[in-house]
């Protein structure tokens, strides 16, 4: 009972980073503080940040759990891992508007950190729990995690009331190395496998030949990308879509957090009695029923009632994906096979954050607005690319574009900006002491090199007439202004 306690600690102290840094707060504030968000290039760079960090989790976490297991190390990469994570949080407190590049660098080290030292915690659960309470133990573990990240926000709430973000990248890493050091302490030291091979040839060979396992793998790679994605881009898009402050966004992801703590600890046991599967299966069925309700969110009520009810099937799916799985790896292979539990859940990620990232630049003119300024990240990539392409021939036939392609989109009429919207395009209102200005030319040329042709020509007609129009407002309006 004490190695499970000390177990289920260390989620209770890298839930703290789950919430706060990877979430509610440090996400917004390096996509707006750090790089600056009036284009979306800092939802970009941090979409970029996370799937970097999950990359190399997918690269690295098979070999080096297998290596684990083979020198009997598990324990030290353990602890090495956790120690580089909470040293990159500390680092946060170096970061000032424009370091870009160094944000990036501490975040996705930290991600890649994070990420690897729960393959070896994870591979504790077969050692510490019975296999007839895998789903239970699993289920204390995420639901004391969750009471972790509602702590872990109650104390960042008045912190980013007061601007004070430095002190609490500060609280979050002496939190979690403080309540990582019972795991430490009394989780089981490793014995040393020489005769196991360290190959990732030799890892996949296992896991195709052993069907279960297979099964599974392919299951989890699948259903876990929109969990991922969903978790890392959920507070962006709150804060940028539907306006959300941060303490909003704070008090949203307390909500989910309790909702999460609840399903964890509901369907701990029946885990156990009805079995992982069953359990995984039901929990999908809700998060279904979430993706629906989020495509019609509009408002921060809406938004807030669909993530709570997310929060339910959030905290179950994962206790039951980790409970199956460590019922299911043969011993002596925990963090080897548990290291390729992360390639298949982190490598589908990658391209979640990148692919939402990417939709959402390409559909709003990185900006991720449409006309009335309300995201639409839930639209298919190809309608967005549809919308963008008709935008750019809006700005390219435009009559009066200066050198270089430069055009005030500030001064456009409301006129002009309902035939803009009849195209298709979006009229982007952009922070006049930052940037009023864009270079129209070279992000046509941009747009126009990658689109594929997809109206007939009696479409590129129609287009044209309207085009005619919008340049028959601006010359109107010209020679008003010099009447």
């Amino acid at each position: 009972m004490k190695r499970i306690l000390a177990w289920c600690l260390f989620d209770f102290a890298n839930s703290a980073y789950s919430a706060v840094i990877v979430v509610a707060v440090f996400s917004v504030y390096y996509a707006t503080h750090i790089v600056g968000n009036a284009h979306g290039l800092g939802d970009l760079w941090w979409g970029r940040a996370i799937s970097a960090s999950l990359l190399l989790v997918v690269l690295t976490g098979p070999v080096l759990g297998a290596f684990a297991d083979r020198a009997g190390w598990r324990k030290r990469f353990f602890i090495a891992f956790t120690a580089l994570c909470i040293g990159c949080i500390a680092l946060f407190t170096t970061l000032v508007p424009g370091m870009v590049l160094q944000g990036f660098a501490l975040i996705a080290l930290a991600n890649f950190a994070f990420e690897s030292s729960q393959i070896y915690y994870n591979a504790y659960l077969p050692d510490i729990a019975p296999a007839d309470r895998l789903g239970t133990v699993s289920g204390l573990g995420f639901a004391i995690g969750y009471l972790g990240s509602i702590i872990g926000l109650v104390v960042a709430l008045p912190l980013v009331n007061a601007r004070q973000f430095n002190l609490l990248w500060l609280l979050v890493a002496a939190f979690f190395a403080v309540f990582s050091v019972p795991a430490f302490l009394a989780l089981p030291a490793d014995r040393p496998q020489p005769e196991k091979r360290v190959s990732l040839r030799a890892i996949v060979r296992d896991v195709i030949g052993n069907q279960p396992l297979r099964r599974f793998f392919l299951a989890y790679f699948l259903y876990f990308d929109g969990v991922e994605t969903t978790i890392v881009f959920s507070g962006i898009f709150a804060a940028t879509t539907l306006n959300f402050t941060t303490p909003e966004v704070i008090k949203l992801f307390l909500a989910v957090q309790f909702s999460a703590l609840a399903g964890a600890l509901l369907l701990a046991r029946p885990t156990d009695r009805w079995g992982a599967k069953q359990v995984i299966t039901l929990t999908l069925l809700l998060w279904v029923a979430v993706s629906i309700g989020a495509y019609f969110a509009q408002t921060k009520s809406t938004f807030f009632a669909v993530a709570v009810t997310a929060g339910l099937g959030l905290g179950s799916i994962q206790a039951a994906s980790r409970a199956l799985m460590a019922s299911l790896i043969p011993p002596g292979k925990e963090s080897e096979l548990f290291g390729f539990y992360a390639l298949c859940g982190k490598s589908s990620s990658v391209l979640g954050p990148l692919v939402s990232r990417s939709a959402c630049s390409l559909s709003a003119g990185y900006s991720c607005c449409n006309a009335s300024g309300q995201l639409r990240l839930h639209r298919n990539l190809d309608v967005s690319l549809d919308r963008l392409r008709q935008g750019a021939i809006l700005l390219r036939g435009l009559c009066g574009l200066p050198e270089g392609g430069l055009v005030d989109v500030g001064n456009l009429t409301p006129h002009v900006q309902r035939a803009a919207r009849d195209l298709g395009g979006s009229v982007h209102r952009f922070d006049r002491d930052r940037s009023t200005r864009f270079d129209a030319r070279r992000r046509v040329t941009r747009l126009l090199e990658g689109g594929r042709e997809r109206h007939a020509e009696a479409s590129r007609v129609r287009r044209r007439q309207q085009l005619l129009r919008v340049r028959a407002l601006l010359a109107l309006e010209a020679r008003a202004e010099a009447e």
